[in-house]
């Protein structure tokens, strides 16, 4: 493709862009950018963007706090040692069961390992 060719396309293309752009931040689908489109885009909003039924913070709070007051507590479903290692997560040490304690330090170590490997240009297993 000659330069000529390929700079008229170039051309094209940024023009299509250009007007796709405009139209999309037109019909308010863009949010807007530049100074020049702020100013017509505030001008379309309308007094207030909410709806009457969120426009109340603190009867949208109250609201929520009635609708959520502890009833719709979910319980998941979870393993023993999963608990277990949240919970030590949760309180910044404590134990770890055994076995969970030596497949730790067994996946440490193979980690360290293919890390070893990788610095030393060897391939990992």
């Amino acid at each position: 493709m000659s330069r000529k060719k390929r700079n008229a396309d170039d051309a094209e293309d940024r023009a299509i862009e250009f007007d796709a752009r405009s139209a999309l931040a037109e019909l308010g689908w863009l949010p807007p950018t530049t100074e020049a489109e702020v100013v017509p885009a505030e001008a379309r909003l309308p007094e207030s963007p909410l709806p009457d039924s969120l426009a109340d913070a603190e009867a949208l709070l109250s609201r929520s706090e009635e609708q959520f007051s502890g009833s719709d507590v979910v319980t998941l479903p979870g393993s023993t040692n999963t608990e277990l290692t949240l919970r030590r997560a949760a309180r910044e040490g404590g134990t770890i069961p055994p076995e969970i304690e030596k497949r730790m330090r067994r996946d440490r170590q193979q980690e360290e390992g293919q890390m070893d490997d990788k610095e030393h240009g060897q391939n990992a297993p």
